[in-house]
């Protein structure tokens, strides 16, 4: 029974649609799901409408905080060849949009 319990807490609820007015409650073991605007799953970010907009959003902010992170490393005053510095940016940056 607590493993039944934990996975309804754990759980929401997403209607994806592009109408404005809200789905009916769901509920699991009579506890509601709450439901919310957006999900993530998988390190996709889906909201209601499905038009990316969070998803991007939020890898764009990833993607910046690690760029800043290692500026030093391949900034226009970094010693490293372009080459390296073209290493550095596919093994740290490019994952986080894949």
């Amino acid at each position: 029974m607590l493993k039944q319990l934990s996975f309804v807490h754990k759980s929401s609820h997403i209607t994806f649609t592009l109408r404005k007015d809200n789905c009916p409650a769901i509920s699991i073991n009579q506890t509601v799901l709450p439901q919310v605007e957006s999900v993530e799953y998988l390190g996709l970010h889906f909201d209601r409408k499905l038009n990316w907009k969070e998803h991007i959003a939020k890898k764009r902010k990833q993607t910046d905080l690690k760029v800043k992170e290692i500026d030093w490393l391949i900034g226009r005053n970094s010693n490293l060849s372009l080459g390296n510095k073209l290493l550095v940016y596919k093994a740290v940056i490019k994952p986080i949009w894949k």
